[in-house]
């Protein structure tokens, strides 16, 4: 069951605590696949949640070329506190090489005899995203971590039968350390999109405003220009 961008506020209005045993294993389950809210210049649905040890995100992408573009630089998620100038915390998610997102998205498309498979897509989504980048944690070097850690961040991606990828993040409150007062963040989530290298030029950093169509899935420059959404949450209390 796919959620509809007109039944969803641009921006998550409320705090949620977290479903207990909640899992991050790529699958909207604890959810019932219903999300907060949808953003327009993404086209990602997303629901932010916390319980007293954790924050949460889960996104969905449910075309090819969102799928794409946040396989192509990943998923930036940051956060910071609140009404106050404080250095950013991100993590990235998930980082998959060229070929490998090559692969995937062929495989996404695959039409006629050769139908999708959720089960083989996933199988080489986990081999190909094995690691997530972190920078700016008071007790964690920046660097790239395995999706195995022992930090405590849980990062996890999948597939469903409907072609829509799930992405899912936990961060636990105590590896922010003293950076930020965990009570009410801003935050931002961003798909960078394929990389330029060389001396190719192209246009970066675009925001589309609430009221700009989303962008076209034939529409190239898109893949390679940043899209984002940023707002804030207040912790919820059980």
């Amino acid at each position: 069951m796919q959620v509809y961008a007109q039944k969803l506020p641009a921006e998550q209005k409320k705090s949620v605590y977290a479903p207990s045993g909640i899992k991050i294993d790529g699958k909207p389950t604890e959810w019932n696949n219903k999300f907060e809210a949808y953003d327009k210049a993404t086209q990602l649905y997303y629901i932010l949640s916390n319980d007293d040890g954790n924050l949460y995100l889960t996104i969905q992408a449910t075309d090819a070329h969102t799928i794409e573009k946040a396989l192509a630089g990943g998923v930036s998620f940051t956060i910071k506190e609140k009404n106050r100038k404080s250095e950013p915390l991100v993590i990235t998610y998930p980082l998959v090489g060229d070929a490998m997102r090559s692969d995937i998205v062929r495989r996404i498309n695959q039409m006629g005899d050769n139908k999708y498979n959720a089960a083989i897509v996933n199988s080489e989504f986990n081999v190909a995203a094995k690691e997530i980048a972190v920078k700016n944690f008071a007790n964690i070097p920046d660097t790239l971590i395995s999706v195995y850690n022992e930090t405590g961040i849980k990062a996890a991606g999948g597939f469903d039968d409907q072609k829509s990828f799930t992405y899912e993040l936990k961060i636990p409150f105590g590896v922010l350390g003293q950076k930020i007062n965990i009570d009410e963040i801003a935050f931002e989530v961003k798909l960078s999109g394929v990389k330029v290298s060389g001396n190719r030029k192209v246009v970066t950093g675009v925001r589309m405003g609430s009221d700009a169509p989303p962008p076209n899935e034939g529409n190239t420059l898109d893949m390679y220009n940043a899209t984002y959404f940023s707002g804030s949450y207040t912790m919820a209390k059980k």
